[in-house]
């Protein structure tokens, strides 16, 4: 799990695969992301952050920044596949990742 100090901007990815097949293939709507700190509260501005499209199948966002309001311990981010009408959102769909102290281990 990444770990990161105040001030850092997480790298959170998210790969999209076809159910069948396994392969990496882009969504046809869009994917979106929302953050959560430890206590389940939305971190992020909206539950409906935009993903940027890093390569076929693979999403990105890295627009969240650390501050010193936010609480340690483990945030969730969650994204939502978008397939025209089909929108999943499921345990491959969680990224978690750590927020430390300053100085902190």
């Amino acid at each position: 799990m990444k770990k990161y100090y105040v001030n850092a901007k997480p790298y959170l990815e998210w790969e999209n695969r076809n159910k069948g097949t396994g392969a990496l293939e882009d969504a046809t709507t869009g994917v979106t992301c929302a953050i959560y700190d430890p206590t389940g509260k939305l971190v992020s501005t909206t539950s409906t952050e935009t993903c940027t499209k890093a390569s076929t199948g693979v999403y990105y966002y890295a627009g969240f920044t650390i501050t010193s309001s936010h609480v340690t311990g483990i945030y969730k981010a969650i994204a939502t596949v978008t397939d025209g009408t089909n929108v999943t959102r499921d345990d491959n769909c969680v990224v978690e990742f750590q927020v430390i102290e300053v100085g902190g281990h």
